[in-house]
């Protein structure tokens, strides 16, 4: 775990042997030491046997603050309860509390996904019937065939369900969409329709307790990027279906340079919704050589190590939002601003 220049560094320190300013900041960037309080140019190493207990706090600390961020989000839906009114209706908050009504919901839903530029963003606890999962996988399929993402978050436990797994088998072979588990304590029930959009929904459903026919459909674009960010969370957490890599960022990574070529930002559109060189090659015509240099000079330029942490950050990077905008406002959808890339 510790390199041999911080190993050589630690034995000087119990020595009380000179440390330069580099081995200094090496023991205390390790927690081998902490800082000598009546001299700034020194520091104090830590007793051996102390140092695992060190490390399993910080650890605990981290586990700590990770479940404190999956548990605003009870906190937000118990807020929205006690202060939306009970009889239903619609706020001027943007937001309609849909009662006892599975068609209205389910109709609501559809429309709201079908109108959609960017794609839907689900989340499901409970383990669907085996004719609903074939109802849905016709849906996805030729909704992904419309260039529209389509994301899918199921509890752990499903993993094992023989029409669950039947039903994630087909999806990937017809690239119909990603599928990912997570614990089902740790999220709710949602779908998320083109998050970061000015025109973005989400419907929580489930919402109203011994009412599983009810939903909080939300119209605010500031509390959908929110549920958005909270869906972010929940998907980096997860694990794919196949145990692939998670898409998450590379922590060293800088993002300040701009991706404003219009060919890049087609590319990485495409590229999150796990389509291959080679198909984006054909649907852009381009040569697929050209795609594969101009995804590995995004990724040397921006100083990300992998794919999965140059498409972690560009899920939520301004410019993609920008150009998701922009393809809005010229009032076409994605998939036919990028054959004409």
């Amino acid at each position: 775990m510790f390199e041999d220049d911080v190993l050589k560094a630690y034995a000087k320190a119990r020595e009380g042997l000179y440390l330069d300013p580099i081995d200094r900041a090496k023991l205390l960037e390790w927690e081998l030491a902490i800082p000598d309080p009546t001299n700034p140019d020194q520091v104090v190493p830590r007793e051996i046997e102390r140092i695992p207990e060190v490390y399993r706090d910080n650890a605990i600390k981290s586990l700590t603050g990770a479940l404190t961020a999956l548990e605003r989000v009870s906190h937000v839906m118990d807020a929205l309860r006690r202060n939306y009114p009970a009889n239903g209706g619609t706020t001027d908050l943007g937001i309609t509390l849909m009662r006892g009504d599975r068609d209205r919901v389910t109709a609501a839903i559809a429309r709201a996904a079908d109108a959609s530029v960017l794609g839907v963003w689900t989340s499901n606890p409970n383990m669907r019937p085996a004719a609903e999962l074939a109802r849905l996988e016709a849906h996805d399929v030729e909704f992904r065939r419309s260039g529209r993402a389509m994301y899918s978050l199921y509890a752990d436990e499903f993993r094992t369900a023989e029409p669950m797994q039947a039903w994630v088998r087909r999806v990937n072979e017809q690239q119909a969409g990603q599928v990912r588990t997570l614990p089902a304590a740790q999220f709710c029930k949602v779908k998320i329709v083109d998050p970061g959009l000015p025109h973005g929904q989400a419907f929580i459903e489930d919402y109203l307790d011994g009412d599983p026919d009810s939903a909080l459909h939300v119209r605010d674009p500031r509390m959908v990027a929110w549920l958005g960010a909270e869906y972010q969370r929940w998907w980096n957490a997860a694990l794919p279906w196949d145990g692939t890599e998670r898409f998450l960022p590379d922590e060293d990574a800088g993002t300040t340079i701009r991706v404003t070529d219009e060919l890049d930002l087609c590319i990485l559109l495409f590229t999150e919704q796990d389509k291959t060189q080679a198909w984006i090659a054909e649907r852009l015509h381009r040569a697929e050589r050209l795609i594969s240099g101009r995804m590995t000079k995004l990724r040397l330029q921006l100083g990300f190590k992998t794919k999965g942490g140059l498409i972690a950050w560009w899920m939520t990077s301004p410019d993609r939002a920008a150009y998701l905008a922009a393809i809005e406002g010229r009032g076409t959808t994605i998939a036919t601003h990028r054959r004409s890339a």
